[in-house]
């Protein structure tokens, strides 16, 4: 009898050692939650004015013989439900030569009606807002303008300006948040 009790207390022993060894182990973790939302409103829409695809590149034409002022417009068209739309730039336009060496002086992204001067776009300005014109269906539409000016780098050390230059634009458009 003495040895089945010592066998008893052996297995139970090692039951409770094996269930706290598995409480331990599950213990050992950190859980954490992040709450995942979006949302589809479908209250704004950007696109070229004559519908399709978005624009890929877009060539900055010399203003002037010497090829010492470049400039673009694009027409861009705005889709929303309210009748304000917000504007601003993600990041400042750079455009560098493929090489770093140079990059345009004086880049300015200009945003607005066809035809007009616009405002001025850029991160250290204040996001512009539009006033949309035309209701169209359950919305308002506009076909607005950017504008992009830039110089020419001059020239330093003897070093040729000649090149290919590139940038980013990068536009935000947003409802106003006091139309939501």
């Amino acid at each position: 009898m003495h040895i089945s009790k010592l066998c008893v207390a052996i297995v139970g022993g090692l039951l409770i050692f094996s269930e706290m060894a598995q409480a331990q182990n599950s213990q050992t973790g950190v859980v954490k939650t992040i709450r995942i939302t979006a949302n589809i409103s479908d209250s704004i829409f950007v696109s070229r004015p004559e519908g399709g695809e978005w624009y890929d590149t877009v060539g900055l034409v010399a203003t002037d013989g010497r090829q010492r002022s470049f400039t673009a417009n694009i027409p861009i068209q705005v889709w929303t439900t309210t009748q304000g739309v917000n504007v601003s730039l993600v990041h400042p336009l750079d455009i560098t030569r493929t090489d770093a060496v140079y990059k345009m002086e004086k880049v300015g992204v200009r945003f607005g009606d066809a035809g007009s001067a616009g405002k001025e776009l850029g991160v250290g300005h204040a996001t512009q807002t539009f006033t949309q014109k035309l209701k169209v269906g359950n919305g308002y539409q506009s076909v607005y303008q950017v504008q992009i000016k830039a110089d020419a780098p001059a020239a330093r050390n003897d070093v040729s300006t000649q090149g290919y230059y590139t940038g980013d634009l990068v536009m935000l458009f947003e409802i106003p948040p006091s139309a939501i």
